[in-house]
């Protein structure tokens, strides 16, 4: 009988093929997290709206302290019925997630919504940071959801049931 030890019976083998093991178990660990990263968004404002979701955020604007009437139906998977919701039921792929942004929704109804300006729908002119409001104090466009004020707005993309307040006015 040959009494020589195969190299799988070997410790220094034996944790060799364990330690390989594992950075292989580990390498692939991280490209699994990778991807999850990179599928679904970090926070909840970046996710959906899909096809077939119907989601519903109310809406206000003001300007310079007078409150607007809401915004003329517009056609369109993400749209309003002048009803002062943001209607978000995508019927083509380019309204999902960040084509159901509130500066999309803006564009959609012919708008334009930006970090310092904002058109709104059916208007003439912009609004710009640093325009007079009639009392001669300077404007600046401010953003509330569910009462909590956003300092980045360019990719907000409404969720059900938020409450969005758009105010041009003297900055709070």
């Amino acid at each position: 009988m040959d009494t020589r030890t195969f190299p799988c019976h070997d410790v220094i083998s034996v944790r060799r093929l364990l330690i390989r093991s594992l950075l292989y178990l580990e390498a692939g660990l991280l490209v699994a997290l990778v991807a999850l990263v990179a599928i679904y968004p970090a926070n909840e404002s970046a996710a959906g709206p899909f096809m077939n979701n119907h989601w519903h955020a109310t809406y206000e604007i003001s300007v310079c302290g007078q409150r607007l009437p809401h915004l003329r139906f517009w056609e369109g998977g993400i749209h309003t019925h002048d009803d002062g919701i943001v209607h978000s039921h995508p019927i083509r792929p380019s309204e999902e997630g960040k084509g159901a942004s509130l500066a999309s929704w803006f564009e959609y109804g012919g708008g334009r919504l930006s970090s310092h300006s904002m058109l709104i729908p059916g208007a003439r002119l912009p609004l710009e940071n640093g325009a007079p409001c009639p009392d001669g104090s300077p404007g600046e466009l401010q953003i509330t959801v569910n009462d909590e004020r956003l300092r980045r707005w360019s990719n907000y993309i409404p969720q059900h049931e938020d409450h969005i307040v758009i105010v041009f006015g003297p900055k709070d």
